[in-house]
């Protein structure tokens, strides 16, 4: 294959090729962009289908997503991926789906070239009586040893035989490199004492 490079009218270079006729050179493609986008409003039918419609409309790809019904109210985030010179439009489209009252927002990140590596990441579950300032104890010793909480999902049950209200998490935790895993494990227990709440930390990679 013989190459040469021309002077573009406006001032680009561009690259000229014995590729056959029609053929798009992968530095041409569309370049795509991450989009992750946040939704709530009035729980009511048809929601996920009127979201999905709109996605599919520009040629999205619905890659992950959480939705919940919380007191009534559809809450959701999903990640999707576009072609870049979707987004724009994409954003007027899925606005329309404000007037059925629903608050939306969106943020786009290009993809990177290549997939983030994976990190040494860990399972926080905790199970324990429902009380005031669980979230806050546990999150403020996370934070204290440097660890991102990357998913975390939480609800209320009645436990069995008393009915009393537990309150159960799970988390994904990213570990810092060096973190001493005993130290945090340590924080941990003197909460789980104090708050009567039972932890369990399983290393996930």
């Amino acid at each position: 294959m013989t190459e040469r490079i021309l002077p573009d009218p406006i001032g680009i270079y561009r690259l000229e090729s014995s590729l056959p006729k029609g053929h798009v050179p992968f530095f041409q493609a569309s370049m795509k962009s991450a989009v992750v986008m946040t939704i709530i409003g009035p729980d009511q039918p048809g929601l996920m289908d009127a979201i999905s419609e709109v996605i599919e409309r520009h040629n999205g790809n619905w890659e992950e997503s959480r939705m919940a019904r919380l007191a009534g109210e559809f809450a959701g985030i999903l990640r999707l991926q576009l072609d870049s010179d979707e987004v724009s439009g994409f954003r007027e489209s899925i606005a329309s789906l404000r007037d059925q009252g629903l608050q939306i927002s969106l943020a786009e990140h290009p993809l990177p070239s290549s997939p983030p590596q994976p990190g040494h990441v860990i399972d926080l579950e905790l199970v324990g009586q429902d009380r005031e300032g669980i979230v806050h104890r546990v999150t403020r010793a996370l934070a204290s040893n440097g660890i991102n909480v990357e998913s975390f999902t939480s609800h209320c049950e009645s436990a069995p035989w008393t009915g009393e209200t537990l309150f159960r998490a799970q988390a994904k935790l990213a570990i810092p490199d060096g973190l001493d895993i005993a130290a945090l494990r340590a924080d941990l227990e003197k909460i789980a004492d104090e708050l009567m709440v039972d932890f369990t930390l399983n290393q996930s990679i």
